[in-house]
């Protein structure tokens, strides 16, 4: 249920008190709505059946426990052991990487990333884009380096953004009978299928240990909604 309050034209420091002790109630729970369509005010509980509408599929995401039970605690300790591994292995290809890399990736923190939706008001029911963020997790700055990377890629089939499509467009004779066809994917980044991915990069690249990151990052997608800690099973975390 998405709450509405209007407030009485007065004075911006007034609306901005009663906002402030609107926002304070613990039912409620005030978000970015997805495309930058404002703020959102929903019941806590509406909130948290948006999230676990997709927690709760199991086909994508698995709980793995409180962030302080002992098997989250070994996971860690695997993930940190993964990460120094792949980090002596990467040192070998030195000189294929930015300036100072070892020591960016020698860095990396290990701070959950946290899951949130983002209500879809342009959408029937309303239902919630999962967002994971990631500022701090082990494998953030891995991603970054593997985005640096797959930049230099060739991939003919697709387009940075709209201006090199337009761009492309340039370079055709469209005529007034033409239709140009534009195509939404629902839940792209977690319909995504890993080893098709690995795939896909392994042919577009002749550095193998691209593949190599890629898996360590995908592997360990874990997140955290309250004090509980989830795993990704399948696609790449949005956010």
């Amino acid at each position: 249920m998405l709450l509405y309050r209007r407030f009485p034209l007065q004075q911006p420091s007034s609306i901005y008190k009663q906002f402030n002790r609107f926002k304070s109630l613990p039912s409620i729970k005030i978000v970015q709505s997805d495309k930058n369509s404002g703020l959102v005010a929903l019941h806590i509980l509406d909130y948290h059946h948006m999230v676990m509408s997709h927690l709760s599929n199991c086909d994508i995401y698995s709980h793995i426990g409180s962030n302080q039970c002992q098997r989250w605690f070994d996971i860690l300790s695997r993930i940190r052991l993964e990460h120094t591994v792949l980090l002596k292995a990467i040192a070998h290809h030195v000189r294929d990487l930015p300036k100072n890399t070892i020591k960016f990736l020698r860095d990396s923190k290990t701070v959950l990333p946290i899951f949130h939706c983002l209500p879809k008001l342009h959408k029937p029911n309303r239902p919630g884009r999962p967002i994971i963020g990631s500022p701090a997790w082990i494998t953030t700055r891995w991603s970054i380096l593997l985005d640096c990377l797959l930049e230099k890629a060739a991939v003919p089939f697709a387009l940075k953004n709209s201006s090199a499509l337009i761009t492309s467009l340039e370079g055709y004779h469209l005529s007034s009978s033409y239709i140009l066809c534009s195509a939404d994917v629902a839940s792209l980044y977690t319909n995504m299928t890993l080893s098709k991915l690995y795939d896909i990069i392994e042919r577009c690249s002749d550095r193998p240990y691209l593949v190599t990151i890629l898996k360590f990052i995908c592997n360990n997608n874990y997140f955290m909604y309250g004090n509980n800690v989830f795993q990704q099973l399948d696609g790449i975390a949005m956010g």
